[in-house]
């Protein structure tokens, strides 16, 4: 989960947030450089990207 600037303590990742991770490694960043961007751990961009692709081969 991503820190919120104002009060210093976790909040769940948003949808725009999600759709972002996704936009940018599709576009060939890595879960590294999407970390840098986003502010969101590299562990948890690579668990959202991860469950995205289950979901895609699931449909």
């Amino acid at each position: 989960m991503p820190w919120d600037q104002a009060t210093g303590k976790r909040h769940e990742t948003t949808i725009n947030e999600r759709v972002r991770i996704i936009e940018l490694h599709t576009v060939g960043m890595n879960f590294r450089r999407i970390r840098a961007e986003t502010g969101i751990s590299r562990t948890q961009v690579a668990e959202i990207y991860r469950r995205w692709m289950l979901a895609i081969m699931l449909t």
